[in-house]
């Protein structure tokens, strides 16, 4: 199966919050002492997506400068995981959208080197 950020091949990384809950949950007791509980607008739901040289299919550094790159031009996204229909995402500016262990060691490093790790932060549009 593949994975793609826009075009930038993103297989290999896995999908950490995939399953949690994205939606506030409220409670309030009625007068009778039932407790009643709402489920409120869950809102845009965050993605992250990690991986890195340790894991099966390492992203390389020229991926993690592709997705550097994305992240900088801002904008909305097409994520294509798992072969799985599209979502659009944009980046998560409020975190680091993009981060490396240390990003700024791959500047040096050739474009074909494994990648340490790779951490990326979404957001669902």
């Amino acid at each position: 199966m593949s994975s793609t950020l826009d075009g930038v091949d993103i297989t290999g990384l896995v999908w950490v919050d995939r399953f949690a809950p994205h939606h506030a949950v409220t409670e309030e007791q009625a007068l009778d002492g039932t407790v009643l509980q709402h489920r409120g607008d869950p809102g845009p739901r965050p993605i992250t997506l990690q991986g890195g040289a340790d894991w099966p299919d390492a992203l390389t550094v020229a991926t993690l400068k592709a997705l550097q790159a994305l992240a900088e031009s801002g904008g909305v996204y097409s994520l294509v995981f798992d072969d799985e229909p599209a979502i659009l995402v944009r980046f998560a500016y409020s975190d680091s959208p993009v981060e490396g262990a240390p990003l700024r060691q791959y500047q040096h490093l050739p474009d074909d080197e494994p990648a340490v790790s790779i951490t990326i932060r979404l957001w669902e549009v």
